[in-house]
């Protein structure tokens, strides 16, 4: 499990109200609002003994971040199965000052409903007596507050609890603290094929009470996170129009101007596709998993192999209503047939569609819906039980859940390449989940190969497709989006598809792949579009089906000293994937040394200089030589094996403008991807502030970056100056022991 959260003790909200217990909302005679209010009070006194100050009095927890609740009075949201149902909604909520006329069971999966809330109940009181009340008359199943999420939609709070667990405990000790808290009844232990995660049902009868539960959870040392299940929101990205006919032009870019165009294109700003497609279509046992409203599986020039239904609607993978439209459309861009002498063709038109059908459209339609988290997770835990290696969301979710960031890197750690939509907004901001570190977030160009002006963009963007006056697949007959067999449109929503058609072929030529591997061959051999090399607005540019094939079953073009790379320092991205040349042999620790890459590094400095590759993917082995290409045994100036956990990193005394050979291997024949780091050693590492001085300031830096490095550690995080991945004392007696100037 990826651990999230800090080391660092933080306040505990069940001491302001020590022997409470959470029953209908109360506590000891105290209101859950009252209680919130008077929370929310103490978030602003300095002493810290309440999570940070938010707008809103209700929050839940993303790990340990506190994330703020906005409430809409408007609404409330019930849920009735409809096979216990003797009376409609209305008969049975007429009580409480509610009509037919106010409920909308057009809403998320069956049993669910949203209610307009009285007149007299729009406020905070009001709405939790409403809430109370219905849910201690019994004549609904649960009943819970709406709140805001992210993307202006609703946000409801359900029974079910997720909570993972610190990674060093026992099963057995995990269990012993869910029966000490009462948590609820355990219904999945390693709930998403997650270690130490577990999905309970909580005693709770509304939302306002799951959401006290899972809080106190959360405040827990031994716990990574807890949250209750919810329904959100979710905007699928993408800007449909009315015109059914399109040259292809993301494939394959002529200059053309076909009927969905509304003017000629720029030669050769495609994806390279059929220059791909004669090294391979794809192979069916790659699986793209299209995370979305279903997919219409019978479709005529759709490649679509698998499907199940997580939204509950139980549809198996199909469209659910008039308005799931949207998944049909975005499978047609890579997983359309090929030669089929009918319709369009998706750039990796063999390998092997799956729909996961996570979300539900709202009606009427306007290019949103709904999801559960624990939906979602079931989805990408279903795509790893079928060996999918590459997911898609052309989406972008109303909010951050721990449990769905967890599954993300878990999968990803597994070797599944996870791609998404940036957005439509055209705003320097990529939303969730696209802005995780396991998600490569992809923007939208239009045929001149300019960045769409729709298109989101931003620092942790990571490369753009073809996403305007795209031609794909519609749901045939009346349904879809005109009507017909196929449409026209665009959005972020048919670029990210595009990309992860780009990595399903990637791995069609070399399935040892793993997801970092995979994005390192793609990184590199994207069209570079912008300023030089890697942009916020292009990320690393516009990805190429045919280079990045190339890449992945060639042998590095530095597979030999001979053909080294020459570099002048800083970061440099290496693959070692494919690499078959071994260099002479070095004793001790450096004795097996396989499958080399070689650069050939001109110091700028005389003196000691640090060259790393810590943040490889694989258990790499580092060496540097003088001069030529070595050819006798035994000769490097340094080598080593383990320098950073199982990657290396060494030191040695360099002299300006002078050449040296640098060998970058794997051990027992290992093989992967990362970036090789030179610096000059021998500065000070304690100099925080790049003042050249070590005095306080770099103390109060220190102070600003406590607490532990991200997982994975190695590499090291700023402010980690012995490099044990965390930031802590440790790190202040350092900057003491190397006080005054440098």
């Amino acid at each position: 499990m990826n651990s999230q959260k800090s080391v660092m003790k933080r306040s505990r909200l069940s001491g302001l109200f020590p022997g409470c217990r959470v029953s209908v909302g109360f506590c000891a005679g105290l209101s859950l609002v009252g209680s919130m209010m008077f929370m929310s009070s103490l978030s602003a006194a300095p002493d810290n003994s309440a999570p940070a100050a938010t707008k809103s009095m209700y929050y839940y927890y993303y790990f340990d971040q506190v994330q703020p609740l906005p409430l809409n009075q408007m609404q409330i949201a019930v849920f009735k199965s409809p096979q216990g149902r003797q009376l409609g909604l209305d008969q049975q909520l007429a009580s409480f000052g509610i009509t037919k006329a106010d409920i909308n069971e057009q809403w998320h999966s069956p049993g669910w409903a949203l209610i307009d809330t009285p007149a007299q109940a729009r406020n905070l009181s009001g709405v939790q007596q409403l809430v109370n009340e219905i849910s201690q008359a019994g004549v609904v199943d649960f009943v819970s507050p709406v709140f805001i999420d992210d993307l202006g939609g609703p946000r409801v709070i359900l029974q079910d609890l997720i909570i993972g667990f610190q990674e060093n405990m026992e099963p057995q000790q995990m269990r012993a603290v869910l029966a000490q808290i009462d948590a609820g009844e355990i219904l999945e232990e390693h709930y998403g094929d997650m270690p130490g995660v577990y999905r309970l049902r909580s005693n709770a009868t509304n939302g306002y009470e799951a959401l006290a539960i899972a809080n106190r959870i959360a405040q827990r040392d031994d716990v990574i996170f807890s949250e209750p299940d919810m329904i959100c929101s979710v905007q699928y990205d993408l800007i449909p129009n009315d015109t059914y006919f399109s040259d292809l032009w993301g494939l394959h870019n002529t200059g053309q101007n076909g009927t969905c165009q509304s003017s000629s294109g720029v030669n050769d700003m495609d994806m390279d596709c059929p220059e791909a497609w004669d090294i391979t279509t794809g192979d069916s046992s790659i699986i793209i998993v299209i995370l979305d409203d279903g997919v219409q599986l019978d479709h005529f020039d759709l490649n679509v192999t698998h499907a199940a239904d997580f939204s509950g609607m139980g549809t198996g993978g199909y469209p659910g209503n008039e308005c799931d439209n949207h998944g049909t459309a975005v499978a047609g861009t890579c997983s359309a047939v090929i030669n089929n002498s009918s319709g369009v063709v998706g750039n990796a038109p063999t390998c092997s569609g799956a729909s996961a059908k996570y979300s539900i459209s709202n009606i009427p339609c306007n290019t949103g819906g709904t999801y559960s988290v624990t939906g979602f997770v079931d989805a990408l835990t279903w795509a790893g039980s079928i060996g999918a290696r590459v997911s898609n969301l052309s989406a972008t979710l109303g909010g951050s859940n721990s449990s769905i960031t967890n599954k993300y890197q878990s999968t990803y750690d597994n070797g599944m390449v996870h791609f998404s939509s940036t957005g439509n907004d055209g705003i320097s901001s990529i939303g969730y989940p696209a802005n995780l570190s396991t998600v490569n977030a992809v923007g939208s160009i239009s045929d001149s190969g300019n960045r769409s002006t729709f298109s989101n963009y931003g620092s942790n963007m990571a490369f753009v497709a073809p996403g305007e006056e795209i031609r794909t697949t519609d749901r045939t007959g009346p349904d879809g989006y005109g009507g017909g067999n196929f449409t026209c449109t665009e959005g972020t929503s048919f670029s990210s598809p595009y990309a992860a058609g780009v990595a399903a072929l990637i791995l069609s030529v070399n399935d040892g792949m793993t997801a970092s591997d995979v994005e390192y061959t793609m990184n590199t051999t994207c069209m570079d579009r912008g300023a030089t090399g890697f942009d916020n607005f292009y990320g690393w540019g516009i990805v190429n089906a045919h280079d990045a094939m190339v890449l992945a079953g060639s042998v590095p073009a530095n597979d030999n000293c001979g053909n080294a790379t020459q570099i002048f320092g800083g970061p440099q991205p290496f693959s070692t994937i494919g690499a078959t040349g071994a260099g002479p042999s070095e004793p001790g620790e450096c004795s097996d040394f396989d499958n080399d890459v070689w650069f050939k590094y001109l110091a700028e400095w005389d003196g000691p200089i640090e060259i790393s590759v810590c943040d490889a993917n694989f258990d790499t082995v580092l060496a540097v030589y003088e001069g030529d290409c070595p050819t006798e045994p035994g000769t490097a100036l340094a080598c080593n094996d383990n320098g950073c956990g199982q990657q290396s990193k060494l030191t040695f005394t360099a002299e300006a403008w002078y050449f040296y050979p640098i060998r970058i291997g794997g051990k027992n024949g290992e093989e992967g991807t990362g970036t090789l780091e030179i610096v000059q050693a021998g500065e000070c590492p304690a100099d925080l502030t790049g003042d050249d001085q070590v005095n306080i300031d770099d103390i109060f830096a220190v102070l600003g970056l406590w607490g532990d490095c991200p997982d994975p550690c190695p590499p090291y995080c700023e402010g980690d100056i012995t490099e044990d991945c965390t930031v802590n004392i440790d790190d202040i007696f350092a900057i003491l022991g190397e006080w005054g100037p440098c």
